[in-house]
């Protein structure tokens, strides 16, 4: 099952309309596809279902809130589901990335055959190349932090991951600030959620490259009039999440020598 979050103004905004292609094709390919929507339009949430998802309103505030809701959907629904893809049953996060619905297959894959539990979807390098500057430069070298502190060579800051059912519980109950991630960071429970796993002797897999492009009009949109803002933003997220990453590992038992 497909999972996400909504947030978005209107209908018009880029993102909205790029997450509801990406319950479109989730639709076409015939996965499930659950989204809480946090936003103040109701027709956001119409819109989105419209295209093919089921749509749980928020009920606390917050990114980290949101997502732990969204996980706690796809788990009472998954379980609930008389037929499941080839005997499992798979918790698939990603943000409005319409590219990534193709890619699921590739990504799940060390889950259907067992050698892992969890799996980050990795992008080849020539992709960055598709990405805004600042926001690749930004998301490597968080990337580049996360993989000095547990000693793996991911990509974490794509956003989408896989995770068995058995271990949604660990995302329902992720909550990072407990051992010292920052504010701004502990809304990516995605992230430290796998390192919980880890910690935890979990095997979480890296998918094989993959090839992907940006969404241009997202890109045109974030290099223009909203440079400003993504610049800030670009620059917060590495600074946190590189910290928090170094913080969480320490914590959690996980190092670069393991």
């Amino acid at each position: 099952m497909v999972v996400s979050t909504s947030w978005y103004p209107d209908t018009d905004d880029v993102r909205c309309q790029q997450m509801g292609e990406v319950a479109t094709l989730t639709r076409e390919a015939g996965h499930y596809m659950a989204l809480v929507d946090g936003s103040k339009n109701p027709d956001v949430a119409a819109f989105l279902k419209a295209c093919g998802t089921l749509v749980f309103a928020q009920r606390e505030p917050g990114m980290a809130s949101s997502r732990r809701e969204a996980f706690a959907h796809a788990k009472e629904i998954l379980l609930e589901l008389p037929h499941i893809h080839q005997g499992r049953r798979i918790v698939f996060w990603t943000e409005e990335k319409p590219y990534i619905v193709e890619k699921i297959p590739a990504i799940i894959e060390p889950l259907l055959c067992g050698s892992a539990e969890a799996c980050i979807a990795k992008r080849s390098q020539s992709s960055f190349r598709t990405w805004p500057w600042f926001q690749a430069e930004s998301e490597q070298g968080a990337n580049a932090a996360y993989n000095e502190a547990t000693g793996r060579n991911s990509d974490p800051m794509h956003g989408p991951v896989a995770v068995l059912i058995e271990f949604a519980d660990v995302l329902i109950n992720c909550y990072p600030e407990r051992y010292g991630v920052l504010p701004f960071a502990a809304g990516y429970i995605q992230h430290f959620a796998l390192m919980e796993m880890m910690a935890s002797g979990c095997i979480v897999a890296d998918s094989e490259p993959l090839d992907v492009i940006y969404p241009p009009l997202q890109k045109m949109k974030e290099e223009t009039a909203l440079l400003d803002a993504m610049l800030e933003k670009r620059r917060q997220q590495k600074e946190e999440l590189s910290e928090s990453y170094r913080i969480a590992a320490r914590t959690l038992g996980i190092n670069s020598t393991t």
